[in-house]
């Protein structure tokens, strides 16, 4: 014998719980490439006039001044570009060269391509490690 207060009757439930069409309006997410492009441009030049298309690691790491120029431009890389996922601007993560970081970082987020590759730089009895890097960019 049938519980008759533990049947469901479907069409009850089917007929309570109708979907209604809302057509759904979706707003489209400017993003900072598409917003700020001039100023995009224009940091990406600034960069490329301070460290040139063809650079090694090792002259931006003995050249104070040149770092120093690279992280005055923090304030407008933040705010004209998408910096979460940068090594260099993650929280509680150490960049053990951040201005370097920082560059390629810009070149390769606004698809700019260059070839990097290690280098041994030998002078007298000295020998350095660096990388060397040329950018493929024309204004």
């Amino acid at each position: 014998m049938e519980d008759t207060n533990n049947n469901i009757n479907n069409d009850n439930i089917i007929e309570k719980t109708k979907i209604v069409d809302i057509p759904i309006i979706k707003k489209r997410i400017k993003n900072k490439e598409t917003v700020f492009e001039k100023e995009r441009k224009v940091i990406l030049e600034g960069i490329i006039a301070l460290v040139g298309t063809h650079f090694y690691s090792h002259e931006i790491d003995a050249n104070h001044e040149l770092q120093t120029k690279i992280l005055a431009l923090d304030g407008d890389i933040r705010k004209y570009f998408s910096v979460s996922n940068w090594g260099a601007y993650k929280p509680n993560f150490s960049v053990s060269k951040r201005p370097l970081s920082i560059i390629r970082s810009v070149l390769k987020d606004m698809k700019i391509k260059y070839k990097s590759r290690p280098d041994i730089i030998r002078s007298e009895n000295k020998q350095t490690t660096t990388t060397e890097y040329t950018v493929e960019y024309n204004k």
